[in-house]
């Protein structure tokens, strides 16, 4: 698990657009303390209008272990660990078949879709809200085996932690988890249990309590996830769209090699030596991958990620289709066949995984500005941009805070410069000041007005020496 989802965590500078975003919303609640209500740029953060869940575990890292890319992500590292114990736990305590839980284990770690960007290794919701939509989903499944009531208000807990994680996405999964209630016929069980509506509630105060404390505290807050998070789903945002099939036509790429695994399905059914929860939780899975897949494929707006909340559900499947042939039949030989298969199914994907954690060239300009402490030891500079780029406002941010004397400012086509961060504190460029190009067009734009010396470089990223104003500017 270490080499999946710690080796090399920090070594890709922050991305741009949700990255860089969120490391944003860290930065500032670190810096200011208000855990209630996120900030980009020193205001409210109502364009991401998720709750901060996530920004929490970010911020609370930060004070633990420092601001870098290392611990910004490390929330999301964790969560994919804590998601592969809580496949290997339910494999152990209720499917009872420990080696399920290991197979389970190996198949979610290898699966390039989970381990990789926009997941488990950077610093966006979609690992941590995955977490607790797969305890969600697992808790109700055992809950209706052994009607145990800690596993139904783990179930409600887990699913509203979620949804203080990522909204209405956090929902996505209880279509599937409904529907095995009816055809399993554990209606009663659930709907004839004082504990149930107690576990309603209890989802309710800690979900619906925050968006309406934010709201109190920020007015207008539900309008705005109202337009962002419920219409979006029936709405193209952002150039996001795609057609009905485009997670089908993604799951070979997202799971290689084990997609067609699935198609082995019967040989669980018709195993002997399977015992009946195994049997049970497989219908249950299909049941759950099938209907979040409609859900989601039937939304307007489409993001490869979004798949991302099925792969666990989906690793113990395929943790059991491949226990289920084993099991079928005694002959060693087959036996070790079986298991070769799966060996080498899981290397392929997993040495695929550790080439892109070692994976260094993220060639947008903005985000080199990120790797420029890595090559020079600029204690003194401003950075310049003809447009605003999040990921370049979070280094400023973190290089401020750790004592350095650093500026953002944006260069408009005539030469002329707005300072971005810090905030109020405008400032003029002085003779001898470093300056770091952030792109050829904010270097050409900036000599439309001033003189400048080229001292270094860096890929596409320039840096100069201040030499004044050009004399026609004075």
């Amino acid at each position: 698990m270490y080499f999946a989802f710690i080796h090399n965590l920090g070594k890709l500078s922050i991305r741009l657009w949700d990255e860089s975003r969120m490391a944003n919303n860290a930065i500032e609640m670190y810096e200011h303390g208000d855990f209630i209500i996120k900030h980009f740029d020193g205001k409210p953060d109502n364009w991401s209008s998720k709750p901060p869940f996530t920004v929490w575990m970010q911020t609370l890292s930060f004070h633990l272990f420092g601001i870098n890319e290392f611990t910004f992500r490390l929330p999301s590292a964790l969560a994919g660990i804590l998601t592969s114990l809580i496949l290997l736990f339910f494999s152990f305590k209720i499917i009872k078949n420990e080696l399920h839980g290991i197979l389970s284990l190996m198949v979610l770690i290898s699966i390039v879709g989970y381990v990789g960007y926009h997941v488990t290794r950077t610093g966006d919701n979609d690992a941590i809200l995955t977490l607790w939509t797969t305890l969600g989903a697992l808790s109700f499944f055992s809950f209706t085996e052994n009607k145990n009531k800690k596993y139904l208000y783990l179930g409600f807990i887990s699913f509203a932690l979620g949804v203080l994680t990522k909204s209405v996405a956090a929902l996505f999964l209880t279509p599937g988890i409904l529907i095995y209630i009816l055809i399993s016929k554990k209606i009663k069980v659930f709907f004839l249990n004082k504990h149930f509506y107690i576990g309603i509630i209890v989802f309710l105060i800690i979900s619906l309590g925050y968006y309406l404390l934010r709201d109190s505290l920020s007015p207008g807050y539900i309008n705005h996830v109202l337009e962002n998070e419920i219409f979006r789903f029936h709405t193209v945002k952002v150039r996001h769209s795609g057609p009905f099939l485009f997670y089908i036509n993604r799951l070979n790429e997202q799971i290689p090699y084990w997609f067609w695994a699935t198609l082995l399905i019967p040989f669980v059914y018709i195993s002997k030596k399977l015992n009946p929860v195994a049997k049970r939780f497989t219908t249950f899975s299909i049941i759950i991958v099938l209907t979040y897949l409609l859900v989601i494929s039937t939304s307007q707006t489409k993001l490869p990620w979004y798949i991302a909340q099925v792969f666990p559900i989906w690793a113990s499947l395929i943790a059991i289709i491949v226990t289920s042939l084993i099991k079928f039949k005694k002959s060693l030989i087959i036996k070790g066949i079986i298991l070769s298969i799966f060996i080498t199914i899981f290397y392929l994907n997993y040495s695929l995984i550790l080439r892109n954690n070692n994976h260094t060239n993220w060639e947008m300009v903005m985000v080199q500005f990120g790797y420029l402490n890595d090559h020079f030891n600029l204690n003194e500079y401003t950075a310049v941009s003809e447009k605003y780029s999040a990921p370049v406002v979070f280094y400023v941010k973190k290089d401020i805070l750790n004592g350095k004397k650093a500026r953002y400012i944006r260069v408009h086509k005539n030469g002329n410069t707005t300072t971005i961060w810090p905030k109020n504190k405008k400032g003029k460029l002085e003779i001898g000041d470093t300056l770091v190009f952030c792109s050829k067009n904010s270097e050409k734009f900036f000599l439309r007005m001033h003189n400048t010396e080229s001292i270094n470089k860096y890929r596409r990223i320039e840096i100069h020496t201040y030499k004044g104003l050009k004399e026609n500017n004075k």
